[in-house]
């Protein structure tokens, strides 16, 4: 059955994180046609979405921690109900925010895991030393000052 709602062309920015590299940023736009008019019913638009982010990624996304979304388009400011009765009310069900650790996937990034094969080497949240990623940082760009002589 087509949706009676109308679809409208967005402007789709992305923040890929993974685990042992940089952030890449994303920006494309994207034709979205909502289904209805349920916040936690349109996995599968929300699907085609990051699906589409995921395919733009460069280089591997085995190590693939979160993506982080933001749609936008003149017609779709307002409120969550503004949003959610032009039937893009999925936009507030994970605030753009869409999670790969094992410890952290809900349906959907179980399903673009599975499907996809992303996230293989991602480590749960419980099992990542912030600390040591933040010094070995530190260490990396201190290395770098002193190379170019910035000491």
């Amino acid at each position: 059955m087509k949706s009676k709602l109308l679809g409208k062309m967005v402007n789709v920015d992305c923040i890929i994180t993974f685990q042992g590299k940089e952030q890449e940023f994303l920006n494309f736009d994207r034709y979205i046609q909502p289904i209805n008019k349920s916040v936690n019913n349109q996995l599968i638009v929300e699907e085609s979405i990051l699906t589409s982010v995921i395919a733009k990624i460069e280089g591997s996304t085995d190590d693939l921690i979160k993506i982080s979304l933001c749609l936008s388009n003149p017609e779709l400011g307002g409120s969550d109900e503004e949003i959610t009765s032009m039937g893009f009310g999925f936009l507030c069900r994970t605030n753009g925010k869409y999670y790969f650790q094992p410890d952290q996937r809900d349906e959907l990034e179980e399903r673009l895991v599975r499907t996809l094969g992303i996230s293989s080497k991602t480590l749960a949240l419980t099992k990542v030393d912030y600390n040591r990623i933040t010094m070995d940082r530190i260490l990396s760009e201190n290395k770098f000052v002193n190379e170019v002589g910035y000491d």
